[in-house]
């Protein structure tokens, strides 16, 4: 098997297929994208709308997962187009704490790619539930009791620099 195409970090800026997003935005309204595929914004260190459609560079996948597990406590729905990658320390200690996941049967053609992606991809999405996340993130990362802490301190939980040093902190490769 070719893992260098799988997990190639060669580009991040491949545009959502737009049937794949069309289908979501008439489900969920979104106002937000904290990681447009132009770029001019650091999604990681702002504070998200209300309903975040979220394709994530897959170079980086950890610290936005972690980061849209907080924007879920603080009241923001996301939902996030990602690899499926079940064997990884980010799905099990991130994606497993959403609401929904949503497998994608066949693989994706993103952006102008001549062929589908090498890997499979899902719908991840995380409802407004503060004790849903706690329970997760007490249940799978009970060494995260900082992270706990921090979403309970709203004031400094949501400031760029901690928002920063807390995904630095907790994004487990």
């Amino acid at each position: 098997m070719n893992t260098k195409v799988m997990f190639s970090k060669a580009t991040d800026h491949w545009s959502t297929p737009k049937d794949v997003y069309e289908a979501l935005d008439k489900e969920f309204n979104f106002d937000f994208d904290p990681c447009p595929l132009n770029g001019g914004i650091d999604g990681l260190s702002i504070t998200w709308g209300k309903r975040n459609f979220v394709k994530p560079p897959y170079s980086d996948i950890a610290r936005w997962v972690n980061k849209a597990a907080v924007e879920a406590y603080y009241g923001n729905l996301v939902v996030m187009l990602i690899p499926s990658r079940t064997d990884t320390r980010w799905w099990h200690q991130w994606v497993m704490a959403a609401h929904e996941i949503r497998f994608i049967k066949g693989r994706l053609k993103f952006g102008d790619a001549k062929n589908s992606a090498p890997f499979p991809s899902c719908i991840v999405i995380f409802k407004p539930n503060k004790q849903r996340l706690l329970e997760c993130v007490e249940g799978i990362m009970p060494k995260l009791s900082k992270f706990r802490k921090a979403l309970r301190s709203a004031e400094r939980a949501r400031t760029p620099e901690y928002c920063k040093e807390l995904l630095n902190e907790t994004s487990f490769r």
